[in-house]
């Protein structure tokens, strides 16, 4: 067996875990703005050449800046949610490796 030894702190990681879901909140928010921010203006680009200007360069820009920006929150959600269930199972199995070793006193 190794020297080294494993050790992970389950409330630690749970803390972890809250702070990266602040992050996603923050994701979620930013989406939310930039589609609110594109939506409002649907003619902003108003009509003729620079209509066509803001159809091909800015739509499409805005976009894939919603479309990332709810991605993100979406992967930092899932990030947020696997840290926690990690901890939670860290915390588990040393609840149970505890027991068992009383038990066998």
């Amino acid at each position: 067996m190794s020297a080294e030894r494993f050790a992970a702190d389950g409330e630690q990681l749970r803390r972890h875990g809250a702070r990266i879901a602040r992050i996603e909140d923050r994701a979620t928010r930013l989406a939310a703005q930039i589609e609110q921010l594109t939506g409002r203006y649907p003619n902003a680009g108003g009509d003729g050449d620079f209509r066509a200007s803001f159809d091909t360069g800015y739509l499409p820009a805005a976009q894939a800046s919603t479309a990332f920006t709810s991605s993100l929150a979406g992967a930092v959600d899932a990030l947020a949610s696997d840290t926690v269930t990690a901890a939670e199972t860290f915390s588990d199995v040393d609840a149970d490796t505890s027991a068992a070793a009383r038990r066998r006193r």
